[in-house]
């Protein structure tokens, strides 16, 4: 998963494999787990039997699968019930969604992905499809062009580099589609997903 190996290495063995389960909707297998974390699978396989033992991780023997553990989804939820900005973002967010009727999303920069930290739901039957956890290229979500509005034409293109593959058929591709947006987000103060 890293390239870089900063502090303990075996923590960050184990931080690693959280990362790459919080990303499966569906688990991994030993071998999976192993290929995106680039962690060979005679290490592997001690730390996810004594993640599992301890309730971190989750295996479905039947499929012979590992996802994220109800531990791991605790801990999780003690930093949004303690973090006092936490508290008063996800309170805002509540008003937000009584007023407008609509999901209201909180997400922050990591690297060039836009990472969801928050949501609520609208009440509406039809509502937008995202999850806590996930991230997302910048340039293609309202979050990560409201992210970028401000910064200059530089930064951007330092940031995103030249190659902007497609998520979807409506994506930009290209940094001027880009620049010209992040323009209109920086004058109008609103970002879209298309």
């Amino acid at each position: 998963m890293n390239d870089r190996i900063v502090g303990h290495r075996p923590t960050n063995k184990v931080l690693d494999v959280l990362e790459v389960l919080s990303q499966s909707d569906d688990g991994l297998s030993l071998t999976e787990i192993s290929r995106r974390t680039n962690i060979p699978k005679g290490s592997l396989s001690p730390v996810l039997h004594t993640m599992a033992n301890r309730g971190y991780v989750s295996f479905d023997e039947d499929r012979s699968l590992y996802s994220v553990g109800i531990k791991t989804y605790l801990v999780g939820q003690s930093f949004g019930k303690r973090d006092v900005h936490m508290v008063i973002l996800t309170n805002q967010m509540k008003k937000m969604v009584l007023q407008c009727q609509e999901t209201c999303q909180l997400g922050i920069r990591d690297g060039a992905r836009a990472l969801y930290i928050a949501k609520e739901e609208s009440p509406q039957p039809v509502r937008l499809k995202s999850d806590i956890g996930r991230t997302l290229p910048l340039y293609c979500t309202a979050i990560g062009k409201a992210l970028m509005c401000d910064m200059k034409a530089s930064e951007v293109e330092s940031l995103l580099g030249k190659d902007l593959p497609p998520v979807t058929e409506n994506t930009l591709t290209t940094l001027d589609q880009i620049e010209q947006q992040l323009t209109d987000v920086h004058t109008r103060r609103i970002a879209f997903d298309w």
